[in-house]
């Protein structure tokens, strides 16, 4: 039996005895064990040994404040330890009534009393209080080639010249057709058996009453052959052909250890909307719900897209689907560089698909967060992007992503501040102005952005007015959304299919800045700094 130690209870094994579990891991750290006792026993500490746990509440999570490493003076208002008499405490603390001398020397910060003031910080911020954070550099990310299906055509240079002007965009399909019909928007209304099925959803002749931005004559087995595409939707099929036209043009095709390194991150809301709507019609409208085909169930998933793009080109990477409503381009952007960062992948497919059906059409004209003559639009861009390019891949390189800075904030504002802190514009600001910091940038050396709130009711003017604030002047603009129409959770990576469009026809010399931005109606904002080739 150990001196002074706490009775022990007879039948329990040691594992049971929570109070006489030791707490340390190593047992040299075991100061007030004496020689000879069991392991696993922990001796009452004495008055003079000074590393108990106290169990008040306190601030941090998970961090247990010793007494040892207190401050001086801090030790006095914390309760006794155990078995440690109160009177024969030390005081050291000033007297109630009496003011305290002040500081003169700073806290090593490894202390516990400065984790917790921070701790303290953090959670009760004033906007007035100013935090000095340092922004961590980051690695740029080649964009070796670009795959781009949108209302101006395939490709780059037919977007480049829809923004010149050259060409006017097509409303209405081709010449001869009614608008609002399913070959005026561009869907494909041939049967399964010819070039694919009809997914633009529920009622898809009757559009709203808006101006549409259809990709022109969209028909799958054109790009892909009639094989595989029975049973796939429109979003799909967008996604196939952009991350084709990417593969092809990054070069010969990959093979062996490459295709484990390289993988799919795909931004989309929702997945097919013409999807889901068109399973739940024949759900309701069939005689017996398993007389639905089973090959439309894929369809359902958000995934779809993304899952279907590694398969056909056996990818067996990274796959991932971001959703992040307007600014869920520029999620999957920070999610690829972030996966890069760990070394999780070498190259990646990094996009956005959005599909136009009549639901959506409609959703949008309800909603009336678009103004009345703002069109809808429908597309895909798929980017590849290296770590770690080659020698040919830097030469014919399209540009560099630099830092990407995404986050939520409340439009309204937090209670108890004062009007706009903590709003859209300032949140879009802030993030602007890191990433800038993260990618080595002055405000001054940026040269174009690319807005994506363009027709959007309150936002157009928060996104121009955060831009102000975070550069202190407007550059040139770059507008994708007059052209393409809303494209949604697409809407960033036609931004940076815009700029990248713009840059390919200006002439060679000094790195272009470009910027993308992000700004959406449930609180989400975020920037993308590019560097153009030389």
């Amino acid at each position: 039996m150990h001196r002074g130690g706490p009775p022990q209870r007879r039948g329990r094994s040691g594992a049971d005895r929570l109070h006489l579990r030791a707490r340390h891991r190593h047992t040299d750290q075991r100061l007030d064990r004496g020689a000879g006792g069991p392991p696993g026993v922990r001796r009452p500490a004495a008055a003079h040994q000074l590393h108990q746990v106290h169990a008040r509440p306190h601030h941090g999570r998970g961090q247990r404040v010793r007494r040892d490493r207190l401050l001086q003076g801090a030790g006095a208002r914390l309760p006794a330890a155990h078995g440690e008499p109160r009177r024969d405490r030390p005081r050291t603390g000033p007297r109630r009534g009496l003011r305290p001398r002040p500081r003169t020397g700073r806290a090593a910060p490894d202390r516990a009393e400065p984790r917790l003031r921070l701790r303290r910080q953090q959670r009760h911020h004033h906007p007035r209080e100013v935090h000095v954070t340092t922004a961590a550099p980051v690695k740029p990310l080649t964009v070796v080639s670009a795959g781009v299906v949108s209302g101006a055509g395939y490709g780059l240079a037919p977007l480049a010249r829809l923004l010149d002007g050259n060409t006017v965009p097509d409303r209405a399909g081709a010449p001869g057709e009614e608008r609002g019909s399913d070959a005026a928007a561009g869907l494909d209304t041939a049967g399964p058996d010819t070039a694919g099925p009809d997914t633009a959803g529920l009622d898809t002749a009757d559009y709203p009453p808006r101006p549409v931005r259809p990709v022109p004559g969209f028909r799958l087995a054109d790009h892909l052959g009639r094989k595989g595409i029975k049973y796939l939707d429109r979003l799909t099929g967008l996604s196939l052909v952009a991350c084709k036209q990417a593969l092809e043009a990054a070069g010969p095709g990959l093979g062996g250890p490459e295709l484990s390194r390289t993988g799919v991150v795909l931004a989309t809301n929702t997945g097919s909307i013409a999807g889901y709507t068109d399973l739940l019609y024949e759900t309701l409208t069939l005689d017996k719900p398993y007389l639905i085909h089973p090959g439309k169930f894929s369809n359902s998933v958000m995934n779809c897209s993304a899952g279907q793009m590694a398969i056909r080109h056996g990818l067996r990477g990274l796959n991932a689907t971001v959703a992040g409503g307007r600014s869920a381009s520029l999620y999957a952007f920070r999610h690829a560089r972030m996966t890069m960062a760990v070394g999780s992948a070498d190259r990646l497919l990094v996009g956005g698909s959005e599909e136009l059906s009549a639901p959506v059409a409609w959703a949008w004209h309800h909603a009336g967060t678009l103004r009345e003559q703002a069109a809808v639009g429908e597309g895909c861009a798929v980017f590849v992007v290296a770590a770690n390019p080659s020698a040919e891949d830097r030469e014919s390189a399209l540009a560099e992503l630099l830092a990407c800075e995404v986050g939520y904030h409340n439009r309204a504002g937090s209670a108890g501040r004062a009007p706009g802190h903590g709003g859209l514009t300032n949140g879009l600001a802030a993030a602007i102005t890191r990433a800038l910091d993260r990618s080595g940038v002055r405000p001054e050396d940026v040269d174009t952005v690319s807005l994506g709130a363009t027709h959007h009711t309150g936002l157009e003017r928060i996104e121009e007015r955060a831009v102000r604030l975070a550069l202190g002047r407007e550059p040139e603009r770059v507008r994708v959304t007059e052209v393409l129409g809303e494209t949604y959770s697409a809407g960033g990576a036609m931004q940076l299919a815009a700029l990248l469009a713009r840059w390919q026809g200006a002439p060679g010399g000094t790195p272009r800045i470009g910027l993308v931005t992000s700004v959406g109606h449930d609180g989400n904002a975020g920037a993308l700094v590019v560097r153009g080739p030389n």
